[in-house]
């Protein structure tokens, strides 16, 4: 156990409970120029490494700050009046129970946020590379010449797995195995 006084614990206990909230919030501003890195999507799981390694930090600090010869006590408790007129109040406290749980979701959250950095999640829409996005009118509102068929990534009845693609210049494309 480190000697750490009521307020610092109060100031943790805090910082762990309202720390995602306001990582959120910094997560949809703009990341300063020299964070953004290959692209933007890797400053987002930057920062979300960044803010639940802090938030990690914080719930190991307060369990080493934790007495453990008083586990049934409430300790590092905050009682602040937030709307005077209807009585309602934060009320936040930890214990012995309470403590390990504390400590594994912050670890849980951390490790998470670490995979996603390392193994970006694919995600639902096709890359530059791929044969379905070959469509030349970006805007989907707009009617397009250009068209293309059979790009699902779901079964089809058809017996060929091909995608062709054509440009409005009329010159078609051909992606899939051979028939």
């Amino acid at each position: 156990m480190i000697d750490i006084s009521e307020p610092v614990m109060q100031l943790l206990l805090a910082l762990i409970v309202a720390g995602p909230f306001l990582g959120a919030v910094a997560a949809l501003l703009p990341a300063p120029p020299g964070l953004k890195g290959r692209s933007p999507e890797q400053a987002v799981l930057r920062h979300g490494v960044t803010v639940t390694g802090v938030i990690l930090l914080a719930a190991i600090v307060l369990a080493l700050g934790f007495d453990h010869d008083r586990p049934q006590a409430m300790q590092a408790t905050t009682d602040v009046t937030w709307i005077k007129a209807l009585d309602v109040r934060i009320h936040l406290g930890v214990d012995g129970i309470s403590l390990p749980l504390l400590l594994l979701t912050a670890l849980l959250t951390f490790l998470c946020a670490l995979y996603s950095y390392f193994k970006p999640p694919a995600g639902p829409s096709p890359g530059p590379s791929s044969p379905c996005s070959s469509s030349s009118n970006p805007a989907p509102s707009r009617p397009s010449r250009s068209s293309t068929s059979c790009c699902s990534s779901w079964p089809s009845r058809r017996s060929s797995s091909r995608c062709t693609s054509s440009s409005p210049a009329g010159a078609a494309r051909t992606a899939g195995p051979p028939p």
